[in-house]
């Protein structure tokens, strides 16, 4: 059959096969061109008798056999499918029914024709679950969609066609199908076909199947049927996308069967599991609770008595009144049947029962945080709710839309306009990047309690006993004077804040007791003036460590007692008695800075700095405006924490002695082995520095609730702005978790910080996906709590620059008519003694046109910081021992794996190759510092490239190389 519908040229060129001789019938191949075509391949032919076909049985009987294979699709079709059954397609089924016979087995060789002619075997096991049934429906997925662009929501997803077999030329994967509109045939690869004709209706035209109902029965059946399959990671860990049909086990080896069999044991179990541990929160989260207001509590004990102005006293009363309620929890009676009485109350939402003020008017009570939800303690009363309520309640009061404008406000003002605004996009409300201090209030919830929930928790009578040293330390600093209420006095709310310090692995530490001035009601220029104070940058503290553990330097961590209180005050500022303590007709006029006026921190640092000046120290405002120089000492300053550096314990022996000369209390701790919550531990032995945070990732993993780990922080794919996908659950503080993660990954876990860059981008409008993605960030964290930042210093003090750059890495997630699908992501990091210093990974603003330009835009941003901290370096190697010929021969070395790039670098300013031309003009600014800072850019491969964990998501082993380069685990 093959020698009659292929000519012997197509066989040659198919399979390399030589025909030497044909036999055929009579006409037409008895032509004279036929034959000089025969004799020109140097084959013979012969022919059958006149009228005796049978002497070419092989042939008629193939032929006979595939049109009875196509009559039979197309009366399988028409039976199925009268609507859109046609005979005159009866060419494309003889083409299907060829396609079959060339390649099903032969009785009798036990081998498909195709296997004959091209002399290699066919894997049986990938090619049947590739055959589908002719003329059957087929589903293509819009055009839109193929290209990876969006399409409506409500619009269909995909258009019906018609099978007509496998395309002659194309992969055996893709399909040809027939356009029922236009009629034109075309081949297709994203296709879906119902091979039992279920999506289309045939009963009204004779058909085999009756119209069923569809009800609820019937969508129970789909389900199981399994039409539509959702794949998880690890099933696209090897990355097959493609939703491929379920073979009988006919079709498997005992291999592949074993496989498969275990594999359906494990995802019943993983099944099994989740709907237990779903159960097990929804109890948890169900548990019936009862809050009552004690008896004998006023609820406006702390509030002053009303001043002239009306307005402003009734705003001041509203707000002394919004955490002041007392509240408790009491268990249940014995024998309520809390599974009937919370169905009863599940569909209820509690009403708000209006309450009358002093003045006699009729208001509603201010939504209470307690224990992680909003409670209305007016209309509680001994009334049961379910947490799940409350949680709605919580969840449905915040506005995080309005969180933008609240790191605006004039506590953040400077701040925002620092760190965040040059990355805010006001048009899509994403943003690029931004600053853990920003989120930091809402990062230590559980650690910050209110009133009620500190003398109401276990850790009640610690935080009263603070509260008694708080008072007792600021009467003795002579803080304030007491005085008469006037009507001409801007008093300001007072009120407590405490704190639960915590070691960095969770236990703990200390319990402290603040009484804070409420800065948010002072008025500028009245209460206050300048307000911004400077804090150590982690990239010092990072660099003292290295060379402190090189050197063999003495640390010594600081801390000051009621450290605010130091500094005096020059405004007049009077507060309200402290809860508790309070005289009534009594105010406070303050003498010293209290924690919570906005001038506070600055005063302290003004303070502090001219303490440090008078002993010897000079702050190195060029580097660093926290870094404190002297001849025999290095002091860092992060607020009222302070480090100390030298060659020699007695040096800071000293250089403490004469701060509490200067009448500063200040208590000596351990040696730095815990600063801002991250953990140092020294291995004098190999000399390596582990920074770890496992107590903040404790945190992180309980607020996300996760279980179960993953291998890598973030899918290989990046994540996408999902305008159109799936609302958030809100089943956590989505921001709270950000300001975490960002706190992590930039002190002791640079493996995230690609993961967290991008969850960080959604804080104002996120969706399911970027949950997913945070959550996939906690599972990567569950499986490693107890690691974190190995630094192993070498002998050289020369600066290694890594940069690497992810080219419009977000074209094939997001739509293209978005500016944001062609922005490019930049990461480096900068290590100085083998050990890193700085690690970043950002998107970039500038469009780059090609992967030079996006090479070459993040070598530029790197610059940015190798800069300054080489000017950093050897101001701190000049006073802590660093030899001069270390200093006047410091070098740096950065890494492209970008040769285009490295080779533009390399170039005399001003220079440029053609394709350069057109670069960003800002991104050319650098070249001119590389000679006189000793800088070069060399090339390095892909494979050394430690950046790269910065810039995407890496498979499995990729992440696992690139962690230990970077990490050093």
């Amino acid at each position: 059959m093959l020698a009659e519908l292929c000519s012997s040229t197509m066989l040659l060129a198919m399979f390399s096969s030589t025909i030497r001789r044909q036999h055929a019938d009579n006409h037409p191949f008895n032509s004279t061109s036929f034959k000089a075509d025969i004799e020109a391949h140097k084959q013979s032919i012969d022919f059958s008798g006149v009228g005796a076909h049978h002497q070419n049985g092989a042939a008629e009987r193939a032929i006979k056999t595939i049109t009875t294979w196509a009559r039979a699709m197309l009366l399988h079709q028409m039976l199925h499918w009268p609507d859109e059954a046609d005979h005159k397609l009866w060419p494309f089924a003889m083409d299907h029914a060829v396609y079959l016979w060339n390649h099903l087995p032969r009785e009798d060789t036990l081998q498909a024709p195709i296997e004959l002619m091209s002399g290699s075997k066919l894997n049986h096991h990938e090619w049947f679950p590739r055959l589908h049934v002719w003329g059957a429906p087929v589903y293509v997925l819009d055009p839109k969609l193929q290209d990876g662009k969006k399409i409506p929501k409500w619009d269909a997803r995909a258009r019906r066609g018609m099978y007509l077999g496998v395309s002659p030329v194309h992969s055996s994967l893709v399909s040809r199908v027939l356009n029922l509109q236009t009629g034109n045939v075309s081949p297709q690869y994203h296709v879906v076909v119902d091979d039992l004709y279920t999506t289309v209706p045939n009963a009204d035209h004779g058909g085999l199947y009756d119209v069923r109902e569809f009800n609820a029965d019937t969508w129970q059946s789909l389900l199981e049927s399994g039409y539509e399959q959702h794949l998880d990671d690890d099933e696209l860990a090897n990355g097959n996308r493609r939703n491929r049909p379920t073979l009988a086990n006919e079709w498997l080896n005992p291999v592949e069967r074993r496989a498969r069999k275990s594999r359906q044991a494990a995802r019943e179990a993983r099944i099994r599991q989740r709907i237990a541990e779903e159960r097990r929160h929804r109890a948890e989260r169900n548990r019936l609770v009862t809050f009552r207001v004690p008896e004998g509590v006023d609820d406006d004990s702390n509030s002053d008595p009303p001043a002239a102005d009306d307005d402003a006293s009734a705003a001041t009363q509203d707000f002394a009144t919004e955490d002041d309620d007392d509240m408790s929890v009491v268990e249940a009676p014995e024998g309520v049947d809390s599974e009937s009485e919370s169905e009863a109350t599940e569909d209820h939402e509690p009403e708000e029962l209006p309450v009358s003020s002093r003045a006699g008017r009729r208001r509603t009570k201010n939504s209470k945080y307690y224990n992680g939800s909003f409670v209305n303690v007016a209309e509680l009363g001994r009334k049961k709710l379910r947490h799940s309520a409350l949680d709605r309640q919580f969840f449905a009061d915040l506005k995080w839309a309005e969180a933008i404008h609240t790191v605006k406000s004039d506590s953040f003002g400077r701040m925002w306009q620092e760190t965040c605004e040059p990355y805010y996009d006001r048009e899509t409300g994403l943003q690029d990047h931004l600053h853990p201090m920003i989120l930091a209030a809402k990062a230590s919830a559980e650690d910050n309690p209110n009133w009620n929930q500190a003398m109401s928790g276990p850790l009640s009578q610690g935080y009263w006993e603070a509260m008694k040293v708080e008072i007792d330390a600021l009467n003795n600093k002579d803080s304030w004077e007491v005085l008469d209420r006037t009507s001409d006095m801007n008093v300001l709310p007072s009120t407590w804040a405490f704190k639960c310090k915590r070691y960095p692995d969770g236990r703990v530490r200390k319990l402290k007791a603040r009484f804070c001035v409420r800065g948010d009601r002072q008025i500028q220029d009245v209460d206050f003036h300048e307000t911004w104070a400077p804090v150590v940058n982690w990239n010092t503290v990072r660099l003292m460590l290295i060379l402190s553990q090189v050197l063999k330097l003495s640390t010594q961590q600081v801390d000051y007692t009621t450290a605010f209180l130091h500094a005096p005050i020059e405004e007049e500022v009077y507060v309200a008695m402290p809860r508790g303590f309070s005289e009534p007709g009594k105010v406070l006029k303050l003498k010293r800075c209290l924690y919570g006026l906005k001038q506070s921190p600055r005063n302290f640092f003004q303070f502090l700095k001219s303490n440090l000046e008078e002993i010897g120290f000079v702050p190195q405002t060029d580097v660093d405006p926290c870094l404190f120089i002297s001849e025999n000492c290095i002091c860092l300053v992060y607020v009222d924490d302070t480090l100390f550096f030298s060659p020699e314990q007695k040096y800071i022996d000293e250089a403490v002695a004469a701060l509490r000369g200067k009448g500063m209390e200040l208590e000596k701790e351990d040696s730095v082995a815990g600063f801002l919550g991250v953990h140092i531990e020294r291995n004098e032995q190999t000399g390596e520095i582990t920074l770890t945070q496992t107590g903040l990732i404790k945190r992180i993993v309980e607020a996300l609730g996760v279980q179960g780990t993953k291998p890598t922080p973030a899918h290989v794919d990046p994540l996408a702005i999902d305008a159109e996908g799936d609302p958030p659950d809100g089943l956590y503080n989505y921001a709270s978790v950000v300001g975490m993660l960002l706190y992590l990954s930039g002190h002791s876990r640079p493996d995230i910080a690609f993961a967290v860059s991008q969850v960080a981008r959604f804080i104002h409008g996120n969706k399911r996906s970027h949950e997913v993605a945070i959550e996939r960030i906690g599972q990567y964290l569950l499986g490693t709590v107890d690691k974190g930042l190995i630094l192993n210093p070498t002998e050289g003090f020369d600066m290694e620059c890594y940069v690497d750059s992810d080219f419009a890495g977000l074209w094939a997630v997001e739509d293209h008519q978005s500016p944001e699908s062609v922005r490019s992501r930049a990461g480096y990091s900068i290590h100085i003694c083998g050990c890193p210093i700085v690690w970043k990974s950002q998107l970039m603003r500038p469009i780059a046109a090609s992967t030079m330009e996006a090479e070459y835009n993040a070598l530029a941003l790197a610059m940015r910081d190798v800069l300054p901290l080489q000017n950093l370096f050897k101001t701190i190697g000049g006073a802590v021992g660093v030899g001069h010929e270390f200093t006047t021969t410091f070098k740096t070395i950065c890494y492209e794996d970008n040769q285009g790039a490295q080779k533009l670098a390399c170039m005399e300013p001003g220079h440029h190759t053609p394709r350069s031309k057109s670069f960003w003009t800002r991104a050319h600014w650098f070249r001119q510092y590389l000679k006189p800072t000793r800088t070069t850019v060399v090339y390095i491969s892909t494979l050394l490239q430690k950046a790269d964990i910065l810039t995407k998501g890496l498979t499995q082993d990729k992440f696992r190389k690139c962690r230990k380069l970077l990490c050093g685990w």
